[in-house]
C-alpha cells in the first residue's frame, strides 16, 4: 500500500502523466495486494507498474530506508514481475484497458531511466 501511496504523491500528482482513474484503480491495486494469487494478470501488471514508477520516483536512500533493500534490486523484482504478467496475460494479442495502462506507465518510466 505504500507504494501506491508514493504512486500517486509522487508520480500521479508531480509529472503530469494522469494515466489512471485513480479511485477505480486503486480498487484494483489494493485488491491485488489482498490476493494475488486470485488476481487477474492484468491487475498484477497494473501493481508491478506502479510499483515499478513509485520506486524510480526514489532516491537511492530513500528506498534503502523505506523498503530495506536496495533500489536497483526492487526496480529488477518489479520489472520482472511485470514482463511476466505481460508475457502470461497475452496482452500484446488481446489488449485490455488496464494491460495498456500497465505497459504505458512502464514503457514511460523506461524512458526516463
Amino acid at each position: 500500500m505504500r507504494l501506491w501511496n508514493i504512486y500517486v504523491d509522487n508520480v500521479e500528482s508531480c509529472t503530469g502523466l494522469k494515466l489512471l482513474h485513480l479511485p477505480s484503480d486503486e480498487v484494483k491495486v489494493y485488491s491485488t495486494i489482498d490476493d494475488p494469487t486470485s488476481a487477474s494478470l492484468e491487475n498484477l501488471a497494473l501493481s508491478f507498474a506502479v510499483y515499478f514508477a513509485a520506486t524510480i520516483s526514489l532516491n537511492v536512500p530513500e528506498a534503502q530506508i523505506t523498503f530495506g533493500s536496495d533500489k536497483q534490486t526492487l526496480l529488477l523484482q518489479f520489472k520482472i514481475g511485470l514482463e511476466q504478467a505481460i508475457a502470461h496475460g497475452d496482452f500484446l494479442d488481446r489488449p485490455t484497458i488496464t494491460g495498456l495502462h500497465a505497459l504505458a506507465i512502464y514503457l514511460v518510466w523506461i524512458i526516463i531511466l
